[in-house]
């Protein structure tokens, strides 16, 4: 999905080059604010799981996952390793979940608008590769908090709705949580063979931030 949007072939070398640089560099610093987020919210808020496991850091040896980090470049869709949270720990319990969760997209989101702030001020020439590298990392850290914000499970915005849901509502999000992984990899599965069920959810918000952070 991240990549969906490269023509690299009708680039000359050089381009190549840099665009890829410049993807490879954005999902790096993407994926590890996104998961260090996580850590410094869910320790903040008094659970130190993911200080025991060393995931209280910017280091992205951290938090990138070998596997999913080459299915993003080969299939345009991977992951970072989750970061271990005990909701038992936080401070107000699993309603304090929801924090943790969205702390990930938030997090990208605010990068995003930081990043974009000297093509707002019009500190850097249009389409240059500075440019183009700083599109890249609004573009991707844009793509990634829009993506986490889906209410399906494995996914922080399933972890931000069960952290706010009744009491009553628990099994029923239990239940939910069983199968939404398969949903997940059904829908990515759409989008591959081309029916764009995702990019037709996910574009249009991605789009509309990234022009109101750029100032487009």
């Amino acid at each position: 999905m991240l990549l969906s949007e490269l023509d690299l072939l009708q680039h000359d070398p050089l381009t190549w080059v840099i665009t890829l640089i410049s993807v490879v560099t954005s999902l790096i610093v993407a994926i590890t604010i996104h998961e260090g987020s996580h850590a410094a919210s869910a320790f903040i808020l008094g659970d130190k799981t993911a200080q025991y496991h060393g995931r209280l850091t910017l280091n992205p040896l951290k938090h990138l996952d070998p596997v999913g980090s080459i299915m993003i470049l080969l299939v345009n869709f991977g992951w970072g390793k989750p970061t271990p949270v005990n909701p038992f720990n936080l401070n107000g319990g699993r309603r304090s979940m929801s924090i943790v969760a969205m702390a990930g997209p938030c997090s990208n989101i605010l990068l995003g608008f930081l990043l974009a702030m000297p093509i707002r001020l019009s500190v850097i020439a249009d389409y240059s590769n500075i440019f183009d590298f700083i599109i890249w990392m609004v573009f991707i850290n844009t793509a990634l908090a829009i993506f986490n914000m889906l209410p399906i499970p494995p996914l922080d915005g399933f972890r931000f709705a069960l952290g706010l849901a009744p009491q009553a509502a628990l099994p029923l999000f239990a239940q939910v949580e069983r199968f939404g992984p398969i949903a997940l990899f059904g829908l990515i599965g759409l989008e591959w063979i081309g029916i764009p069920i995702f990019s037709s959810v996910l574009y249009p918000p991605l789009v509309f931030f990234v022009r109101i952070m750029v100032g487009t």
